[in-house]
């Protein structure tokens, strides 16, 4: 009698919160999680990391971009942007703009506006060699890549975009005055682009991989 009342006692004191629980170990109970091929098979998001390569003439070497699409909130909306290169041109010449060392960061944000199909915006910036007695290198440009995106059939993020490119000093002659001349990083209301040209590219969905056993590399440890 005793073992039975005390098991009503916590039945009464604990039920409501176990109840709460069912649900929740139900579901978890029937949770199946996919392989690793099976989630290279059905990623369908435009969440994850990503890679381009591209070249522009024979004579020169790849050049690789990668990309990381992070999403913003639960519904799929909104998603943060994050691209750079490893082997970015190391300077660039054109329009007086000579001695930039390799661009920065590029950063931006991906909005849903239909059924696959994205709108986005992203911004970077490039910079002089940091001088020896300055901490910070002189911004020399500032570019926008504007456009819209979708997932192609094959998986791809393939983006159909237009570069609008701002130069951050005086250059040429006449002079083109400065389109950032408050030096907030961002173009100065009302500025124009120096120059402007379209700029698709197709990346490629950086997929989960099976390791290989390392007695078959050239070498190992």
């Amino acid at each position: 009698m005793k073992r039975t009342n005390t098991f009503l006692t916590i039945a009464r004191k604990y039920g409501p919160l176990l109840s709460l629980l069912v649900v929740p170990l139900l579901i978890a109970a029937d949770i199946t999680f996919p392989s690793w091929q099976d989630y290279n098979d059905s990623a369908d998001s435009i969440a994850g990391v990503w890679m381009s390569g591209q070249q522009s003439s024979p004579e020169d070497n790849p050049w690789i971009w990668t990309e990381t699409l992070t999403p913003l909130d639960d519904t799929g909306m909104r998603y943060a942007y994050r691209g750079s290169s490893p082997n970015g041109s190391v300077h660039e010449g054109m329009l007086g703009l000579s001695g930039v060392r390799v661009p920065g960061v590029a950063i931006g944000e991906f909005v849903q506006t239909g059924e696959n199909e994205y709108y986005f915006t992203i911004i970077c910036h490039a910079a002089g060699a940091i001088p020896e007695e300055n901490a910070h290198g002189v911004l020399k440009w500032v570019w926008y890549w504007i456009g819209t995106a979708s997932l192609s059939e094959e998986g791809t993020l393939v983006k159909d975009g237009m570069w609008q490119f701002y130069n951050s000093m005086d250059v040429m002659d006449p002079v083109i005055a400065d389109k950032d001349a408050d030096d907030d990083g961002f173009p100065d209301e009302g500025a124009v682009p120096l120059l402007c040209g379209p700029w698709p590219m197709e990346s490629k969905r950086v997929l989960l991989q099976a390791p290989t056993p390392k007695e078959q590399a050239d070498f190992y440890y």
